[in-house]
């Protein structure tokens, strides 16, 4: 597509102003997800504009959700949990983040309440694993039609209402090929509590013995239902009902939105663990020893023939790395086996002249994570910046 290798951008000499960063797209797609299968209207600000939340959007709308946008807000009228719409084909493009959780959601709601759902994408999504998702919700019994590749979209959900789901024995998933799975089913069990009248304890666990691949495991113990025609408040509590104040109400929420943080937090620090496991992970890292001789702009990085990172310094950053500061800046997978990385470093040398090196490091990839240093330091004896790359042992 391009004829060039890379692009080099000068720094600007100055800038002022405010910036609004864009919204993360997993995060905006759960979101969306969630306020969709609530209750009333959930009010979003700083939703990331994308192909994938366009998709989520018109996925919701068909479904029966309202959306509402104007001036950077959007406000979602939810479902309440209850479907409005039993049958429907929805196209989901190339949104990872939409198919995975829209399939879990699915598939319980049709199971519980009755429905067929067809969720299809454009061919390269058709390429994208989701069987491991599919395994993890027919247990809990789930009715899944995989219309093309087995363990890959498009599928095809259905049930009819009154269906039961096995909530009561552990739900294991992997983890290893996308956290998108366990968030997936995070974001879709919740609906049973319906069902069940309420929901018990939920627990996720991470499990990764030597030799093993990481296991996510969903324990969701759910209280029986009370017998037919028992009311609802009796089965919940015997205890009058207490009126629920204001500042009650207020603390409630509060206690939600820590909640929530928590839980994102904690989906984070698991969706690194789970997407880079010891067995392939490879990390680079940046770092500087004095720096009098170069002045760093730029740093381009590829391993084999792919770049996978550029980054444009900052006065600031430039000044960390000074101070003894190290810069991660990628990490991903690789499989076993050798490989060669290459870095170019842009930048002002001796004299104020335009400066750009490059150095290359041909490594073997084991069983173990890879650690890889492109550190920059002066040569007194040269005059001259020197550039290398070393493996961490």
């Amino acid at each position: 597509m391009y004829t060039i290798p890379f692009l080099d951008l000068p720094p600007l000499t100055g800038a002022a102003g405010s910036v609004r960063l864009p919204g993360s797209k997993s995060i905006s797609n759960r979101v969306l997800l969630l306020a969709g299968l609530a209750d009333g209207v959930t009010v979003v600000r700083g939703l990331l504009d994308s192909d994938d939340t366009a998709v989520m959007l018109d996925a919701l709308r068909a479904l029966g959700c309202g959306i509402e946008r104007d001036d950077g807000t959007t406000r979602v009228h939810g479902l309440g949990g209850r479907l409005a719409v039993h049958e429907a084909r929805l196209f989901l493009g190339n949104a990872g983040t939409a198919m995975r959780p829209l399939a879990a959601a699915l598939a319980v709601l049709a199971t519980l309440q009755g429905g067929r759902f067809e969720l299809s994408g454009v061919p390269r999504m058709h390429e994208r694993p989701i069987g491991d998702l599919v395994d993890a919700l027919r247990p809990l019994g789930c009715t899944i039609d995989e219309l093309g590749t087995p363990g890959y979209p498009p599928l095809r959900v259905r049930g009819d209402a009154g269906g039961p789901l096995a909530t009561d024995r552990p739900i294991r998933v992997r983890g290893d090929v996308s956290s998108q799975f366990l968030t997936a089913l995070l974001l879709a069990l919740p609906l049973a509590a319906a069902a069940l009248l309420w929901l018990g304890n939920a627990r996720a666990e991470t499990a990764a013995k030597p030799g093993e691949l990481p296991v996510a495991a969903l324990n969701a113990e759910a209280k029986p239902a009370p017998p037919a025609g028992t009311p609802v408040a009796a089965a919940t509590s015997a205890a009058p009902a207490t009126p629920v104040t204001p500042a009650a109400l207020d603390q409630r929420v509060q206690d939600l939105k820590a909640e929530v943080m928590r839980l994102n937090r904690d989906l984070l620090v698991l969706e690194e663990e789970l997407l880079y496991p010891a067995g392939t992970q490879v990390a680079l890292f940046v770092s500087m020893d004095v720096g009098k001789l170069f002045e760093l702009e730029s740093v381009q990085i590829k391993l084999g023939d792919k770049v996978v990172a550029t980054h444009l310094y900052t006065p600031l950053e430039v000044q960390a790395l000074h101070r003894g500061g190290v810069q991660r800046v990628f990490v991903g997978n690789l499989k076993t086996g050798e490989h060669r990385i290459d870095a170019f470093f842009t930048g002002r040398g001796p004299h104020e002249r335009d400066y750009k090196r490059g150095t290359t490091l041909k490594f073997d990839k084991g069983a173990e994570p890879k650690f890889i240093e492109l550190r920059i330091k002066d040569s007194q004896a040269k005059l001259q910046p020197e550039f290398e790359v070393k493996v961490w042992q």
